[in-house]
């Protein structure tokens, strides 16, 4: 078969993305060595498809699959931290310490669908408007919820970033 044989029902095959995202960030100098940084995130996406590929065989007939989903995601996602910057003994110190929090909602339908003519299509000669004889295989049926998730998470850390100056000096000497 040529590479480019499609297989696919092109009266009833589809993609529809969407994305949107937000972001607030407030950053607090307390101190010339120190700041408070907090950072919040809010987005959603939806996906939903339906897609046409060759499965099984049959001589001159092949199955046709049809892969599709319909998902829809919200997330929140919080992240505070404080940077903390100073010497001790000749060292030079960048303390982070933060919390974060984030929240993902999920959820996941599929479609009913007619998938394969009866019979199969053709292998050699699919024919991608095969619709126009059977509008039944254009049916993309309603939803159905087939997954549902909240996922949380909760974090805190704690960060020291250490530069030894004496090292830094050695490293570039003779250069």
């Amino acid at each position: 078969l040529p590479r480019d044989t499609f297989f696919g029902n092109a009266m009833r095959d589809f993609i529809k993305q969407d994305a949107e995202a937000y972001t607030a960030k407030a950053e607090i100098k307390l101190h010339p060595d120190a700041k408070l940084t907090s950072i919040t995130r809010f987005s959603t996406t939806d996906v939903g498809y339906v897609a046409s590929l060759p499965q099984a065989t049959f001589g001159p007939t092949v199955n046709v699959g049809n892969p599709q989903r319909l998902q829809d995601t919200e997330s929140l996602a919080h992240q505070t931290e404080l940077t903390v910057k100073f010497d001790t003994a000749g060292l030079r110190h960048t303390v982070v310490a933060g919390v974060e929090a984030s929240k993902v909602d999920l959820e996941r339908y599929g479609y009913t669908l007619l998938t394969t003519p009866p019979g199969g299509v053709p292998l050699f000669f699919p024919d991608p408007y095969r619709g126009l004889l059977n509008p039944a295989l254009n049916t993309v049926g309603p939803p159905t919820l087939t997954y549902n998730a909240t996922i949380e998470n909760r974090a805190a850390y704690l960060l020291d970033t250490i530069k030894l100056s004496g090292l830094d000096k050695a490293k570039y000497k003779g250069k």
